[in-house]
């Protein structure tokens, strides 16, 4: 049989040490087909429903679920092994629309995230593996537009990245080792001409930067270790 414990004093592991009042705002239910678990309902101090969620051996286990005491709606959905967060893990704003959608193992961030703008539009998607961003990271407009692309490697930026302009034309793109500036990198104007390209050392410019007026080259620059050694304007036809 299950019966019904109302505790008082207590704090629930993994709800930041919320100390409960002492009237029964919590009931848990012991499942006697399955020893050591437990399912908790956790209401607030006006008695509406706040979390809820099933414990195994004193660890959180399975989905747990929690609420918005004023609107009751649903804030946050996760699920849980062994005290840690392990699959999904969804939260959502105050008009129940979705605002992130995240996936962990053991505890750690991996696999797809996204996180979700205004009318649960995409804002970024990236990927992560071991709790590291790793992979193609993508941010966006409100519009949906694409606004940045880029790779990254063990949280660091690594590979070319590119931002784009509300009309979808490039407006920067560097490309990055390890999250240093290391390699070509070309800025665009708002028509999508280039306006400068050169290539970075250390995140310092090296070597020669080519600066253009109207798509027409203005003049070139050289870099050493960022420090501007010779600048020769361009020959006019």
């Amino acid at each position: 049989m299950k019966r019904n414990i109302f505790l008082f004093l207590f704090f629930l592991p993994g709800l930041a040490g919320a100390q409960l009042a002492s009237h029964p705002d919590t009931v848990v239910t012991r499942d006697a087909a399955v020893p050591g678990q437990e399912y908790w309902l956790i209401h607030g101090y006006k008695g509406a429903l706040k979390v809820q969620g099933t414990m195994l051996n004193h660890k959180k286990h399975g989905v747990w679920r929690e609420y918005n005491e004023g609107s009751g709606m649903l804030m946050k959905l996760e699920e849980y092994k062994d005290g840690q967060k392990h699959g999904a893990s969804l939260q959502f704003g105050t008009n129940g629309s979705l605002t992130s959608d995240e996936n962990y193992t053991n505890g750690i961030l991996n696999g797809y995230r996204t996180v979700f703008g205004n009318g649960g539009r995409a804002k970024t998607s990236e990927y992560y593996i071991n709790g590291k961003l790793t992979g193609l990271r993508r941010a966006f407009y409100d519009n949906t537009k694409l606004q940045e692309e880029g790779n990254w490697k063990n949280g660091e930026r690594d590979g070319k990245t590119t931002w784009y302009l509300q009309s979808g034309l490039p407006s920067l793109e560097y490309t990055y080792k390890n999250g240093s500036l290391e390699g070509p990198s070309i800025s665009y104007d708002e028509k999508g001409n280039k306006k400068q390209e050169g290539s970075f050392k250390n995140n310092l410019e090296d070597g020669e930067w080519r600066v253009y007026s109207d798509s027409t080259l203005d003049k070139k620059m050289i870099y050493k270790e960022g420090q501007l050694i010779k600048e020769i304007p361009a020959k006019k036809k």
